[in-house]
């Protein structure tokens, strides 16, 4: 398991140089777009609703409400 903060431009590159794998993702308004573009490259990615992802924002990101 990675939690790795990834700049926009590097997201591609960092997974493009790994064997393909499976990567969650929280469902936002670019995700969709992000997942395709992964499973391009061979890898599988399942998209989480928030509610289950918010345990693992940590940092600069604001808790959301329950």
């Amino acid at each position: 398991m990675v939690n790795r903060q990834l700049k926009r431009a590097a997201f591609l590159e960092h997974f493009a140089n790994r064997e393909p794998c499976l990567i969650g993702m929280e469902a936002c308004g670019g995700s969709q777009h992000w997942a395709r573009r992964l499973m391009e490259t061979g890898h599988q990615v399942k998209l989480m609703p928030a509610k289950f992802v918010e345990t693992f924002n940590i940092g600069n990101k604001m808790s959301r409400p329950h």
